[in-house]
């Protein structure tokens, strides 16, 4: 057998396990999907919990979300350059937006955690509890919908063209959703701190972003959503519903971030997936 022969072969051996590797954390990401009963019935159970002994239940969502938007505009709004409705479906899909992110974030760095006792126990793949993480937000997000249509209504403030545009961005946003609670989820399953360091900076970022404020308002703030990465999410959807154009500049950094997203999510789970279970 000739070296370079003998090389190749070493080498394929050498990557072998990592491909295996990578191949499990594939089918872990395909197994859980497919788990849907499980993820959609575990949120559905931890809403109810959430919810329980209320006669409105999950419509309490719906009136905070409603009293925020009332507070904040007449509050806010007077600081505005821009016209009072443009400045509430500004703040309304924003601030939509927002809460799904948040939530995403603070509740991804405990997917795991708070899972404990069913990883423990059950042979599920750990996507499953990154479905579940994301689904309820998912609902979370649904329920506050009502309002912002009703305020881009009445303001009339949407385009058709843009409405035509939001199932694409709602895919792409919870594309990215799955791989930020997924890295999420195996790092602050092994350092703890970072989660709490995650909420600890929530409040820096929502003011951060450009829900309260527009970045048209002054160069500082427009800097400020410039190096956002948040803002170019919420610009694929909010940008085209109010302006009616395609954000190209936006749907390029999150075209981007997902794909290096979805890359270092999967080199986590395929790195980490066996020890997760010893971290809880």
């Amino acid at each position: 057998m000739s070296d370079v022969a003998r090389i190749g072969r070493a080498g394929s051996t050498v990557l072998s396990p990592r491909r295996v590797e990578f191949g499990r954390a594939v089918a872990d990401i395909a197994a859980g999907f497919l788990n849907y009963r499980i993820w959609q019935t575990l949120t559905w159970n931890d809403l109810a919990k959430r919810y329980s002994r209320s006669w409105i239940g999950l419509g309490w969502v719906m009136i905070a979300f409603a009293f925020f938007m009332l507070v904040k505009v007449v509050i806010f709004g007077s600081l505005s350059s821009a016209d009072s409705g443009t400045f509430a479906v500004h703040l309304a899909i924003g601030y939509m937006l927002w809460r799904f992110i948040s939530g995403i974030l603070t509740d991804g760095a405990s997917t795991f955690i708070s899972s404990h006792s069913w990883i423990k126990s059950e042979p599920i793949p750990l996507s499953t509890f990154v479905y579940k993480v994301v689904f309820t937000n998912f609902v979370l997000f649904v329920l506050t919908s009502p309002a912002v249509i009703a305020i881009c209504y009445y303001f009339g403030i949407w385009t058709v063209g843009g409405i035509e545009h939001i199932p694409l961005a709602l895919a792409a946003i919870l594309v990215n959703a799955v791989w930020i609670a997924l890295s999420l989820g195996i790092i602050c399953a092994r350092h703890r701190d970072i989660m709490h360091l995650i909420r600890s900076v929530m409040i820096l970022l929502y003011f951060a972003s450009p829900i309260l404020w527009m970045p048209s308002d002054s160069p500082t703030l427009e800097l400020i959503a410039t190096y956002n990465p948040i803002s170019y999410f919420i610009e694929i959807l909010r940008g085209p519903i109010m302006n009616g154009f395609w954000p190209v500049r936006a749907w390029i950094v999150v075209g981007a971030f997902t794909i290096g997203g979805w890359l270092f999510a999967l080199f986590l789970l395929a790195r980490f997936k066996n020890r997760v279970v010893f971290w809880l």
